[in-house]
């Protein structure tokens, strides 16, 4: 479905995302979505749960102290 989008509105949206409630995420570029496109490219299968944890913080890590 985001194959519509172009690698600026994809990386603005994600870095819209990181940053929305308080976080301080560093922003996402339009060079690594174009990274990870090359990396996909051809994917026709669903992302596993096992594909996709090493790129997920654990709960206690990304939720900022108040």
């Amino acid at each position: 479905p985001l194959a519509a989008l172009g690698n600026t509105e994809i990386a603005a949206v994600l870095t819209y995302i990181r940053r929305a409630w308080g976080n301080t995420a560093d922003p996402i570029t339009s060079a690594d979505i174009n990274q990870l496109r090359i990396r996909a490219q051809g994917r026709t299968i669903p992302w596993t749960e096992a594909e996709l944890a090493p790129f997920v913080q654990p709960l206690s890590t990304s939720i900022p102290k108040q």
